[in-house]
């Protein structure tokens, strides 16, 4: 799946660079753009519902912003222009959000500035995002197993009152 969402966000951050940012792509750029369009791309009348990238049916936890702070959902599916995500607590349509993906085992994390465009609520409640700025790609490292960041200190044996002279 997260070959997938390199693929999205190395696309992302290219079109949100040339259409929001107004930065002029250089020739290799504007070659990867295409290449990753046409990789993304549902092909005109494979999607029956006429979106422009292909949806795939993935599984994984997602965080997005929600006030008042952090919802959780799994995504449903993902493509090029965004997922759909299965929450509890779906956000209004227009609502601005900002999701985070983590891959634990590629030590990265992908965060992508979207709106709501749908959402559906009841028993299975879930809601449609579109990307809608620019990404972000993070690295990260867990601590190795088995290390703790500071000591630790247990029971009544202890004593941390200063030493006296």
């Amino acid at each position: 799946m997260f070959d997938l969402v390199e693929l999205i966000y190395e696309f992302q951050l290219l079109r949100a660079k040339s259409e929001s940012l107004g930065i002029p792509l250089t020739d290799d750029e504007r070659a990867h753009l295409i290449g990753l369009a046409r990789m993304l791309d549902s092909g005109g009348g494979a999607d029956p519902i006429g979106r422009a990238f292909v949806r795939v049916g993935t599984r994984g936890p997602v965080q997005f912003t929600a006030p008042p702070g952090f919802g959780l959902g799994q995504l449903a599916n993902l493509g090029g222009g965004g997922v759909a995500i299965a929450t509890s607590r779906p956000l209004a349509p227009g609502s601005r959000t900002v999701l985070r993906l983590v891959d634990p085992t590629g030590n990265r994390e992908f965060v992508f500035p979207c709106r709501v465009v749908w959402r559906r609520t009841g028993r299975d409640a879930c809601m449609g995002v579109a990307f809608d700025g620019v990404p972000l790609r993070l690295a990260f490292g867990l601590p190795r197993g088995g290390e703790w960041r500071r000591t630790i200190r247990l029971g009544a044996d202890v004593d941390d009152s200063p030493a006296r002279a």
